[in-house]
């Protein structure tokens, strides 16, 4: 990570005051979700929706809270942490930052609403 975290740094620090340049580093953070959503929806995705192999017998929304929610706990957790190696200025990790949980989260939340629809 080391030149690409140099990188970003430099470029928070010029654009911590200039409007202008604050445009450029708002591309890169909106790069940087599309990219990484890109990688997890997937896995996450698979994860909430592979049947219970422990138990077969266990009910899908049972699975889902015992399998999915965690999981997603555990994505979220470790791309928070990977976004703060990168970026540092507050104002992107309030803003930003919170876009990618939601998104994240409604993997999720989709199944789980699917599940409920059922019953």
């Amino acid at each position: 990570f080391g030149d690409t975290t140099k990188l970003v740094r430099n470029l928070e620090e010029r654009c911590a005051n200039r409007k202008d340049c604050q445009i450029y580093l708002n591309d890169i953070v909106q790069v940087y979700f599309q990219s990484r959503l890109s990688a997890v929806q997937p896995m996450l995705q698979q994860s909430v929706t592979t049947e219970p192999t422990s138990n077969p017998n266990q009910d899908p929304l049972t699975h889902l809270m015992d399998v999915g929610i965690p999981y997603l706990v555990n994505v979220v957790s470790e791309e928070c942490k990977l976004f703060r190696k990168f970026f540092t200025l507050d104002a992107l990790i309030n803003s930003h930052l919170k876009t990618m949980v939601n998104e994240i989260s409604m993997v999720v939340y989709e199944k789980f609403r699917s599940q409920i629809i059922k019953r």
